[in-house]
């Protein structure tokens, strides 16, 4: 999700029995559902035993009822600073890593722009540049050890 998706969300568009999240009015107006991993759901269950009852947000805290950018912003980049990590870190780069290890595992393009609410496959096709690491890993193998006879 984008993170302004993320910080509209409300308790009724997370639905953890079907394993569901509604994004309403997302990039360009757009609805969309997004499946939930067993993984996330847990920790999604475990945040709603902490999370502010009356909040308007579903992503809360409890002395403001609501979560703002900046908030997020300054949590990721405490936590950046605390493990020591020189790299840029943002919401954004979380998305980016995301769609990038779904290209990986294989998942299918349209799946991975679906999940991204992206509508153009050109835009998602930025994330293909892992595919084309891959391959070049996998030409590089045949240098380290391999037996040219095989070849």
């Amino acid at each position: 999700m984008r993170i302004f998706e993320a910080l509209a969300l409300e308790e009724a568009d997370v639905d953890l029995r079907g394993s569901w999240i509604n994004v309403r009015q997302g990039k360009g107006r757009k609805n969309r559902r997004i499946p939930i991993c067993n993984t996330l759901r847990a920790k999604l269950t475990d945040y709603l035993e902490w999370r502010v009852p009356d909040a308007r947000q579903f992503f809360a805290t409890k002395k403001t009822g609501g979560l703002s950018l900046a908030r997020v912003q300054s949590s990721i980049k405490e936590t950046r600073d605390r493990l020591g990590c020189g790299k840029k870190v943002t919401a954004h780069v979380f998305r980016h890593s995301f769609a990038s290890e779904l290209v990986k595992k294989d998942v299918n393009i349209v799946s991975i722009s679906r999940l991204l609410g992206h509508s153009n496959l050109k835009t998602t096709s930025v994330y293909t540049h892992v595919a084309q690491d891959q391959l070049v890993e996998a030409v590089l193998t045949l240098d380290r050890g391999g037996d040219d006879d095989q070849i």
